[in-house]
């Protein structure tokens, strides 16, 4: 039985300025495995991984032996013995696959893009409006502090002329 003992956490966000290192933790079990993930083993001390589709060509550390390794592509498979490469057919198929799934992704990106335009060209809008709404209240501010000082000043002239009176 071939120990599948780590994957990278989903839920872990990555420290823009560390290097690209994907995060990877132990599983409960070989059950979780899915079959988008990638199973392979650590070239420098044989621990068999497994880790998700998208993680393919990341830099991640063995949680072994810990030393830096690049996530292979899934022309790669493992069996009891250790990583064998596929035939050329089945490499094909795989590469056909990974295409497939590479159009579908680009397909949703594009969808999220448009809809992502959309909400900004939306908020852009708002923004106008809300910068024009500041400066007319900004204007309106102006407009009411001059009336302010005006009422001071007379309320101070007034009380100069009272106490002139007495």
């Amino acid at each position: 039985m071939v120990d599948m003992g780590y994957r990278r956490r989903q839920s872990e966000q990555v420290d823009e300025e560390a290097p690209p290192m994907a995060e990877i933790e132990e599983m409960e079990n070989a059950e979780e495995i899915n079959a988008d993930d990638i199973l392979f083993s650590c070239p420098h001390c044989g621990k068999s991984l497994a880790i998700e589709g998208r993680a393919v060509g990341m830099a991640i550390f063995c949680p072994d032996c810990r030393k830096e390794i690049v996530v292979p592509s899934r022309v790669h498979i493992l069996n009891e013995e250790g990583p064998i490469e596929l035939t050329p057919d089945e490499r094909i198929q795989s590469l056909s696959n990974a295409l497939q799934e590479s159009h579908a992704d680009n397909r949703r990106l594009s969808a999220h893009l448009s809809e992502v335009r959309k909400r900004r060209k939306y908020l852009e809008k708002l923004r106008a409006e809300n910068i024009g709404r500041l400066e007319q209240i900004a204007a309106e501010h102006a407009m009411l502090q001059s009336s302010i000082e005006r009422i001071a000043d007379v309320l101070q002239e007034s009380a100069a002329e009272d106490m002139f009176e007495m």
